[in-house]
């Protein structure tokens, strides 16, 4: 079990979960509070997440309009909880926007079934030392369907990314016909190279403090 608060307010942007377990899973109240979450893959052997545990978070759609004005939060929206077992949306204990009865429904929170795990990881994406320079075959997969890229902090080897790879006509990790609407770089990053995100019909973009250096045309077009 994730007990109360346990991950609460530490700025997470992602959160890895195991795919399968020998146990039933929990995630309590308030565990994941408070963070920059958007999406998390739950275990198949879930068995309860509480209807607070992802609450403010920025998650992938806004708060519906009818939900309670306690959990429309500065920045808060509703975290996407992907699954492949059918199960889990009969389970009681698994609070969700999809439930109906008030002591099930969350309005932080909705079910998704899908196979393929829509998160980036480190797999995801192609390394050269400690730069990262676009999207592997897995992440070019995940890129039709989520839209918010997070870079990661480590390559798949372990090493610490230190820098993000120049683009070319356009940026490094998207083609002309499908890009993304947000980016967030880690803070493990201190180079940017040119045209990184190039035509990347980017909204929205989270840089850090460590950057140091930022090349030519980064976002030269961001709309």
């Amino acid at each position: 079990m994730i007990g109360n608060q346990a991950f609460a307010s530490n700025s997470l942007r992602q959160v890895q979960l195991p795919v399968t377990c020998d146990f039933q899973f929990q995630i309590d109240n308030m565990a994941f509070a408070d963070n920059q979450i958007r999406s998390v893959t739950l275990p198949d052997y879930t068995e309860k997440v509480f209807m607070y545990s992802f609450f403010k978070n920025p998650g992938m759609e806004e708060i519906p309009a009818e939900a309670p004005d306690k959990v429309k939060a500065e920045g808060a929206g509703v975290v996407y909880m992907y699954t492949n077992n059918d199960a889990l949306f009969q389970l009681d204990r698994i609070h969700h926007l999809g439930r109906t009865a008030a002591n099930q429904k969350s309005w932080v929170q909705k079910l998704i079934k899908e196979k393929i795990p829509r998160q980036y990881g480190n797999p995801d994406f192609t390394y050269e030392g400690n730069t990262v320079t676009g999207l592997s075959e897995s992440g070019i997969q995940k890129r039709a369907k989520n839209k918010n890229l997070i870079l990661p902090s480590r390559t798949d080897t372990g090493e610490v990314v230190k820098a993000v790879g120049k683009g070319g006509t356009i940026g490094a990790f998207v083609t002309a016909e499908e890009g993304f609407d947000s980016v967030e770089i880690p803070d493990t990053v201190e180079t940017i190279g040119d045209k990184a995100f190039h035509s990347s019909g980017l909204k929205s973009v989270v840089i850090p403090n460590s950057v140091t250096s930022i090349g030519y045309r980064h976002l030269a077009i961001i709309s």
